[in-house]
């Protein structure tokens, strides 16, 4: 997890288990004690998401969580509120701490334990060019990418013609 101001980068790993107490408990004992090997560096939390983790969107990414409201890997707190259990983690941790593994519901239903790696974490301050260049760059990047998209689909959306078939 990296910080910036009141930001988090997060990293995980998921594992989703058939869903029986007995499953629950096995995958969160192997989430303990695959924590017990990276703090042991006998695999690197970056290995480990590769090779364990049942999360898609992160599993060939190193375990990089990305926050869907700005697309990179930074949270705010209050991006985290919806989130309880990994907020008060959060919280608590230093910079390249893990959690022990910590149960959640996924949005599908399935129940499931993950493991999170606290990369960076800084006090909220007021943005600047030394401190904040990358993520300064990438926010108005984004926002640059999202105008010149929204000025095309304005200056082309009379040239497109859609034609619907009913057996379509």
């Amino acid at each position: 997890i990296e910080r910036r101001g009141n930001e988090l980068d997060l990293r995980h790993i998921l594992m989703t288990p058939k869903i029986s107490s007995q499953d629950m408990l096995q995958a969160k004992e192997f989430l303990q004690a695959l924590k017990t090997d990276i703090l042991d560096n006998k695999i690197t939390f970056n290995e480990a998401s590769i090779d364990f983790s049942s999360d898609k969107e992160t599993r060939y990414n190193g375990g990089v969580l990305i926050n869907p409201n700005t697309n990179n890997s930074f949270f705010l707190i209050a991006d985290l509120e919806n989130d309880p259990a990994l907020l008060n983690e959060i919280r608590t941790m230093s910079p390249e701490d893990i959690t022990d593994p910590i149960y959640m519901k996924l949005s599908n239903g399935k129940e499931a334990y993950r493991i999170i790696k606290l990369v960076d974490k800084k006090d909220a301050h007021v943005a600047n060019l030394k401190e904040d260049y990358s993520f300064l760059h990438n926010y108005y990047s984004q926002i640059k990418q999202a105008s010149e998209m929204q000025d095309w689909y304005n200056e082309n959306i009379q040239k497109v013609h859609l034609q619907l078939f009913s057996d379509y």
